[in-house]
């Protein structure tokens, strides 16, 4: 009977069809079962260490990819020894288009901008996977002398080239509308580099104040006063052992309330029990003794020096490392700087802010 079945089926008489084959059921009568979807697993971040997201911001942070930096920094001093140089986010240029570039920056002597001759060299010398910038070294032609001299940066390019990008704010250089400068010293003169103030949105806030060489608290005063519209805020050193130490440090940190966003801080060090520290090697020991008291840029008593800090309405988040939360990366600090604006006229500054 079997075999009668299959001779039908291959004849093709009548429709069959045996266990073996899969039952196939046109798409219309098909039944319609909802399918299940696995619910997916939570999306898992490598771990990179500690991201600090609840640390405020010791500076402005933004990608510097793009971006020219200088070395020696802006209001550096004691910088003696070190070649001038401009870092540049320009890779694998030929001769001919080093040369272009080089064309760009200068060595001046500050505040007189009179310029100092030099020889550039374009060094790229990163590795892959490495920096991203190479270098445009400016050779002095003859010794520098101890006096104040600034790295200057022409901003604008030849061939309708896109401009040279700068830093979003003036925290790590001062910039105008036509240049970008660095100003150091080669010599000593123990000076403010920059305040950096990052506070939360209720006024607790952060107050770092970097200087241009080492410096310690000679005495049980707070260093400096920081106000709001004339109000002292209630301050604490945040470093104490470190800040009174014999070596020094080259910044102090204060934590202080009452710095709410949109506030005009001023921080000045009347009265300062701030000492710089000199350190020399003798018989393979350190030794540290007292150096001058704290100097403006200018030269000026550095006791006088006021800095004004507008902090921002808007806050900016901190850059943390891809293990961080989307918690952690949320914009919550507002941050701004101050540096002294030795040299410059008010309005370059005020017209490159505009």
């Amino acid at each position: 009977m079997r075999m009668l079945l299959r001779v039908i089926c291959a004849l093709g008489l009548v429709g069959c069809q045996t266990s073996s084959e899969p039952s196939v059921t046109p798409a219309s009568q098909q039944p319609l079962v909802a399918p299940t979807h696995e619910e997916a697993a939570p999306e898992e971040r490598a771990y990179f260490g500690p991201t600090q997201a609840d640390e405020p911001p010791r500076m402005h942070e933004q990608d510097n990819r793009d971006v020219i930096e200088f070395s020696p920094s802006d209001l550096s001093t004691a910088a003696e020894g070190t070649f001038p140089t401009v870092i540049v986010p320009f890779r694998g240029l030929n001769e001919e288009e080093a040369a272009r570039l080089a064309t760009q920056f200068e060595l001046v002597t500050w505040p007189e901008r009179e310029v100092v001759a030099t020889v550039a060299h374009y060094l790229d010398d990163a590795m892959e996977g490495g920096p991203t910038h190479a270098r445009v070294v400016l050779e002095p032609r003859e010794s520098l002398t101890d006096r104040w001299y600034a790295l200057r940066a022409r901003l604008d390019r030849d061939s309708g080239q896109a401009r040279l990008r700068t830093r979003e704010r003036q925290d790590a250089y001062m910039i105008t509308d036509t240049h970008a400068y660095a100003r150091f010293r080669v010599g000593s003169q123990p000076i403010v580099q920059r305040i950096d103030i990052a506070s939360a949105a209720d006024g607790e806030a952060r107050v770092i104040v970097g200087f241009s060489e080492r410096m310690r608290v000679d005495g049980d005063r707070l260093p400096a006063e920081v106000a709001v519209e004339g109000r002292a805020l209630d301050c604490r050193l945040l470093n104490p052992d470190e800040a009174r130490d014999e070596s020094g440090s080259i910044e102090l940190g204060l934590a202080c309330s009452g710095a709410r966003p949109g506030a005009r801080v001023t921080v000045h060090f009347s009265g300062s029990p701030l000492v710089s520290v000199r350190t020399v090697m003798e018989n393979d020991r350190l030794q540290h003794s007292r150096g001058p008291a704290l100097v403006g840029a200018g030269g000026s008593d550095g006791t006088r020096d006021v800095f004004e800090l507008d902090l921002p309405t808007i806050p900016e988040a901190r850059l943390v490392s891809p293990s961080a939360s989307d918690e952690e990366r949320q914009a919550r600090w507002f941050t701004a700087t101050a540096r002294s604006s030795f040299g410059f006229d008010p309005r370059e500054l005020a017209r490159s802010a505009e």
